[in-house]
Parts: C-alpha cells; structure tokens; sequence
C-alpha cells in the first residue's frame, strides 16, 4: 500500500468517524460546549485536516478513534483554557490584543495572496519574458580572476614578471604591486582586479579593463603568469591568473520555478501595497507621531553598554596555573 494511499484512507476514517459524533451526521451540530464556547462536527473535521499525518498517528489508538482522542486531548484543553483566561481578565491586557492583531496581519497575508494569485496568477509568457529580460541573470561566460601589476614601460614589465616567477609567492607579488604598480586603485590589494570578463567589465560595477587583459589570461592555467607583459593602452601589464569560474548557462525550464515565485512574490507585494494605501486612507484618521518624542530613551537602554550575556567560566587545563590579577590585568 503506498504512503498516499494510506493517508488518504486514514483521512476518510478520520472523517467518517467524525461524523458520528453527531445525529444524523449533521455537521453544524455541537460536540462540545463549555460556557458559551462551542465546537460543532465541522470545526473537528476542519482541524483535523489540517493535521499532518505524523500528529493524527501521535494522538494514538486505532484510526476511528483518532478523532474523539483529539477532542479529549486538544480541543477540551483549549476551551476550558480559554475560558479560564477570559475569566481571569487576561483577553483585556494589552499582551492580548497585540497577538490578536498579529493573528489577523498573518491571517489576512494569507488571504491577499490566495486572492491575488487567484485574480490573476502568473503566466507561462510572464514567466519567459522575464527570462529573456534578464539573460545575464542566467548565463555566464568564463571569467578569470587577474592580478595585475601596471607600469609604464616593457623592460620594467620584464623584470617584475622575473621577479614574481623567481618567488612564486603572493607575498612577494603583493610586495612587488605594492612597491611599483602605477594602478593606485589597486596596488594596495595585490593588484586584484577580480573576475574579469571577456568584454574587459569585471565583477565591481565601475571597474573595466583592456579585454586583451582577458585574452592573455586566457591562454594560461589557473596558478599560471602570462608569459609576458601585455600592452595595456600605452602601458605594460604584468599578468597572473589567479582562478576561474566556469562558463555558467541556465535554461528556461530549470529557472521557471525560481522566476514564477519570485513574480508571485511581487504580485502579492503589489497588491499588499495598493491595499494598504486604501485601508489607511479609509481608516487612518489621526497620526501624532510627535508625540513619541516624550518616551524616554532610557526606556530602550543603552544597547552599546549591556553586559555580555554570562559565559562559562574558563577552566585551565591540569596542571596550568590559572592566571591572576596584577596592575596590568590578568597575568
């Protein structure tokens, strides 16, 4: 008997069982009254959908008897609860009503995406459109990551590449770039100009170079120097290629699911914001936000200045004198 079989017979036990609960199966009829609360057949029947498989196996025994077991078990518990807490006063704090509204918000975002999805849910043509838009998002070429060392002439070039091939270090490179690349935007960082493209446009928005840049590199292994200096503009480019990423191609029908949630997504926040502009314009009458100006802000502490939250306490190792205060600290 496969899983999806099994749940769905034990959901029609479940519900079928339900149904005895009251005469004649009439689901609006009372199972359980307490005070002037009331759960009627349907109510059971609706929170047992809800159930996963594994909580209806939890409340135990056989399969008709899972729904009186979830009565017992759950729902009493909640009336009498709630009714203990109404008694108490306690649904008039303002803890209450804080959670209440937060129930409704999340209620309410759950409905104004059925609804939006529903009124007008996303199209295959969207979906494709999208793609075709955003083609970059979605297919890249090789780029090379190139730590370059910029000078004005070939010979300097030459001995610099002799230099950095004799000591094979980025210590060494890092100190060679720092001491004699012209490129000051980069010569501080070893002289990396990160991924570059085949076009010359790099990973940083505002950074572009030669594309013979990229060519160069291109002839050499990941770890590898360029052979020798490359003519960038009137310049002399010593090169080495640092790593790769591979050529990167997606196709529509792996990136569908992705692009359909995320258009979902935005039709659910445009519809979130065109309703609340026209709930704030019919309900929001008076705002005084000057008036919290007068809460004081020792009332949110001093972030900056609470205490750490307190940790263990450091236990030497045997035999490794703990260390003790002196006019230095600890020693």
């Amino acid at each position: 008997m496969s899983p999806a079989f099994s749940s769905r017979l034990l959901a029609a036990l479940l519900f079928a069982s339900t149904s005895t609960l009251a005469a004649a199966g009439d689901a609006s009829a009372v199972v359980v009254r307490a005070g002037e609360l009331t759960v009627s057949v349907a109510d059971v029947n609706r929170r047992l959908q809800a159930l996963a498989p594994a909580q209806i196996t939890g409340l135990g025994g056989a399969p008709n008897e899972a729904p009186r077991r979830f009565v017992d078990s759950v729902i009493v518990p909640e009336l009498v609860t709630s009714l203990e807490a109404r008694q108490r006063g306690l649904d008039k704090s303002p803890k209450f009503h804080d959670r209440e509204r937060e129930a409704l918000r999340q209620a309410m975002e759950v409905a104004l995406k059925a609804q939006a999805l529903a009124e007008k849910p996303v199209k295959a043509d969207e979906v494709k459109a999208y793609f075709e838009a955003n083609r970059d998002r979605f297919e890249q070429p090789l780029r090379i990551r190139v730590w370059r060392i910029l000078v004005d002439d070939e010979a300097t070039a030459k001995h610099l590449l002799e230099q950095a091939k004799a000591a094979g270090s980025p210590a060494k490179w890092s100190e060679l770039a720092r001491d004699s690349s012209i490129d000051k935007a980069t010569n501080l960082r070893q002289g990396d100009l990160g991924f570059v493209h085949p076009d010359g446009s790099t990973d940083a928005p505002r950074l572009r170079v030669d594309p013979a840049l990229f060519r160069a590199a291109q002839a050499v292994k990941d770890g590898e120097f360029v052979a020798s200096p490359v003519r960038e503009g009137g310049k002399f480019a010593v090169i080495w290629r640092r790593g790769s990423l591979p050529e990167k191609a997606r196709t529509l029908d792996q990136e569908q699911d992705s692009i359909r949630s995320l258009l979902e997504r935005r039709r659910v926040e445009e519809a979130r914001t065109a309703l609340l502009a026209s709930l704030r314009s019919q309900f929001v009458h008076d705002e005084h936000l000057d008036l919290l100006e007068q809460i004081p802000d020792s009332m949110f502490g001093n972030k900056l200045a609470r205490p750490r939250p307190n940790l263990m306490p450091h236990r030497p190792a045997a035999g490794v004198k703990a260390p003790e205060p002196s006019d230095r600290g600890l020693r």
